[in-house]
C-alpha cells in the first residue's frame, strides 16, 4: 500500500503564491520583478516592470486588492533597484525557504519573490525563513537577514515618493 506524503501548509501557501503573483507585464524582453510579503489576511505586493512600479495592499486572503501607488521611475531609480537585486544575489536563492520547527509565531509572515532579468527567471519564497547572509543556499529561521532586507528595501524605495 502506498503512503501519501502531505506537504506542510506553509509549502502549499508558498507554491500557490509563486504561481499567482500579480499583474506585472509578462513580455520576456522587459526586466521585471514582484515581491509579496505579509500574512494571509494582510499582504503588500510590490511590482516593477521596465520603468513602472506599483504597490498593492492585499487583504482578506487576497480577496481585496487596492493599489496604493503607481509610478513612472527615473532611470537612476531603476538602476539602483537592479543593483540592489544583483547585490543580494537572488539568482542563488533557493526556490523555497521554510522554517524547520514551527513554534507558533507568525510575525514574520510569508513572502514571495519573482524576478525576470535579461531573459532569466528566478523565483523564491518563504514561510518564517529567509536566505542566509553568509550563503543564500542556506536558511535562517525567524530572523530577517541583511540579504533579505536589501531586497525588501529596494522594493520599498521604488514607491517612496520622497
Amino acid at each position: 500500500m502506498k503512503t501519501r506524503r502531505h506537504l506542510p501548509l506553509a509549502t502549499l501557501l508558498v507554491v500557490s503564491c509563486l504561481s499567482s503573483c500579480g499583474t506585472i507585464d509578462h513580455d520576456p524582453a522587459i526586466d521585471r520583478a514582484s515581491f509579496k510579503i505579509g500574512d494571509p489576511f494582510s499582504r503588500t505586493l510590490y511590482e516593477i516592470s521596465g520603468d513602472r512600479a506599483s504597490k498593492w495592499s492585499l487583504t482578506d486572503n487576497e480577496q481585496h486588492k487596492k493599489r496604493e501607488a503607481k509610478l513612472r521611475l527615473s532611470p537612476a531609480k531603476v538602476q539602483a533597484f537592479w543593483k540592489a537585486i544583483d547585490e543580494a544575489e537572488v539568482e542563488k536563492w533557493l526556490p523555497v525557504y521554510l522554517q524547520t520547527h514551527f513554534d507558533g509565531r507568525s510575525e514574520y509572515g510569508d513572502w514571495t519573490l519573482n524576478v525576470v532579468k535579461s531573459g532569466k527567471s528566478f523565483q523564491s519564497g518563504g514561510g518564517q525563513a529567509f536566505p542566509s547572509d553568509s550563503d543564500p543556499r542556506n536558511r535562517t529561521d525567524l530572523k530577517y537577514t541583511q540579504r533579505f532586507e536589501k531586497v525588501e528595501h529596494a522594493f520599498e524605495l521604488l514607491v517612496d515618493r520622497l
